[in-house]
């Protein structure tokens, strides 16, 4: 009898000692990145957009700050991101780009070691130089080690949620794929490499059908951009 107790405490005291560090285990929020609250930086673009090869360049910023629990113990956050530069494809032109979202958390483990993970998804609204519209982004870091971290990023904008400015034009249908490495530099400051895919359609307005008002014409749908961008930056 007294080695079967042995046993189970034995066995109660492994699976509180490996259960702990789960319980307490959580990835620093630090923001939109994990790691710091503001990134700021610059990058260059080639590709095509409305049939015509080209380049752009341009600086970025993007704040993001965690709000408040939920109540189901993950963060609401608040997501700042705007663009300024320039571009050279079908017509040369300065180009701008604001957007403002609302991150959750979803995922949050670790302490910043390896396989620290943090998930948030977010709503959100823009406008650019483009059209206005709505979003869903998606972002995903992993940690490597304290001070090397790897995260994947995803928006998406269905051409449902857009308006473009040009008459005639329905809307983007515009996806944003990006893939960043950060590097902690000091307690305080982190360096970030990123590569970043962004191809879009649009869709243009087709006349109403005579004989059957009441059906909702087919936009017609063709490529509007394949871009592909390289960028630099600190986040603090």
């Amino acid at each position: 009898m007294m080695a079967w107790r042995a046993r189970v405490a034995c066995v109660a005291a492994t699976v509180g000692a490996l259960s702990a560090p789960m319980a307490s285990a959580r990835a620093d929020e630090g923001g939109l990145f994990g790691i710091g609250g503001m990134a700021a930086g610059v990058s260059g673009m080639f590709g095509d957009r409305l049939g015509g090869g080209g380049y752009g360049l341009s600086a970025h910023f993007e704040l993001g700050l965690p709000v408040s629990p939920t109540a189901l113990g993950n963060s609401l956050g608040f997501e700042l991101a705007t663009e300024l530069g320039y571009e050279s494809y079908a017509a040369s032109e300065l180009i701008f780009d604001v957007g403002l979202g609302f991150p959750i958390t979803l995922l949050q483990l670790g302490e910043g070691g390896f396989g620290s993970t943090l998930l948030t998804f977010a709503l959100g609204a823009g406008l650019n130089v483009q059209h206005a519209y709505g979003y869903v982004r998606g972002r995903l870091l992993f940690s490597v080690t304290s001070d090397l971290h790897l995260e994947a990023m995803g928006r998406w904008t269905p051409q449902e949620a857009s308006t473009a400015w040009v008459d005639g034009e329905a809307g983007l249908d515009a996806l944003q794929l990006r893939g960043s490495v950060f590097h902690r530099l000091d307690e305080d400051m982190g360096l970030q490499i990123f590569a970043e895919w962004s191809p879009a359609d649009i869709a243009y307005a087709t006349a109403e059908d005579p004989d059957n008002l009441a059906r909702f014409p087919e936009p017609e749908v063709s490529v509007y951009q394949d871009v592909f961008r390289i960028g630099l930056g600190l986040v603090f």
